[in-house]
């Protein structure tokens, strides 16, 4: 009997944390970058409705005819994540999970130290 309330207890807990979670969001409008014209990017968010915070998703999309690889950082409201390097193939699209401490659903984005084709030692390409 005992283990059949304690059951039916967990079961509801299980069930009563699963219909307060929040959904994903829809993507959102590609977005240009200003510097590199051949990239774009688009972000996701669920906001928890427990710590109040929004947790982030984003894609880069590359228009350019070679592969790209560059860093990315990322603020919404008072948090910023930074140092993040990606790579994305030619006419591609990369997709990343970017962290669940955001404050806000408005998010800068900022992409700088750029390589078209391989990723070593030659130079930063320049904005376009």
């Amino acid at each position: 009997m005992k283990s059949k309330v304690l059951l039916s207890v967990l079961f509801m807990l299980v069930f009563s944390s699963v219909s307060y979670s929040q959904s994903w969001s829809d993507w959102s409008t590609w977005h240009s970058v200003n510097c590199f014209e051949g990239i774009d990017f688009r972000i996701k968010t669920k906001k928890s409705s427990y710590s109040g915070n929004y947790e982030a998703y984003i894609e880069f999309r590359n228009r350019y005819n070679s592969d790209v690889h560059f860093n990315y950082s990322a603020t919404g409201g008072d948090y910023t994540t930074k140092n993040n390097r990606v790579t994305v193939r030619a006419g591609d699209i990369y997709r990343t999970y970017m962290g669940a401490s955001f404050t806000s659903d408005y998010f800068n984005i900022f992409i700088d130290k750029l390589r078209h084709g391989r990723d070593g030692l030659q130079e930063y390409s320049n904005c376009d």
